[in-house]
């Protein structure tokens, strides 16, 4: 069962550096989860989940981290001019490393609830829920 992560309405905790990279982690990350027979039904589930984080390999930062934590608006990563708002969750992204003008190929954009923006050139992401995070789903109805 494939499990998505959505920028949107998704909660950044903290974003820190570590010898891995640089890390984002999320107090809340909006999922959504396909239903068992989804081809009899176009139904999701949807909740937040506690334990997720992004990790970012080679990564230059234009933009105030401070400002982007707390909730996103918005957010998407831009792949070899492929822009993803969603993300498999786990899953893990390249690119080819350069850093010249017109960026890398690996982009991670981020626009808080507040408007701040947060601009990230990486040579790689990975995405990823730690094994004792929890899955709270949101009732719609």
């Amino acid at each position: 069962m494939t499990r998505l992560f959505e920028f949107a309405d998704s909660e950044i905790s903290r974003i820190e550096t570590s010898p891995a990279g640089l890390v984002i982690r999320f107090a809340a990350a909006m999922l959504r989860v396909p239903e068992a027979n989804e081809a009899l039904s176009s139904r999701r589930s949807q909740g937040y989940t506690n334990g997720l984080s992004l990790t970012l390999t080679g990564a230059l930062v234009t933009g105030d981290m401070a400002a982007c934590t707390g909730r996103l608006a918005e957010g998407q990563l831009v792949l070899a001019q492929e822009r993803l708002s969603a993300l498999p969750v786990p899953s893990l992204y390249a690119a080819d490393g350069t850093h010249e003008t017109g960026g890398a190929a690996l982009q991670l954009e981020l626009q808080s609830a507040q408007g701040a923006w947060l601009r990230i050139d990486a040579t790689g992401l990975r995405c990823e829920e730690a094994a004792d995070a929890r899955f709270h789903e949101v009732f719609q109805c």
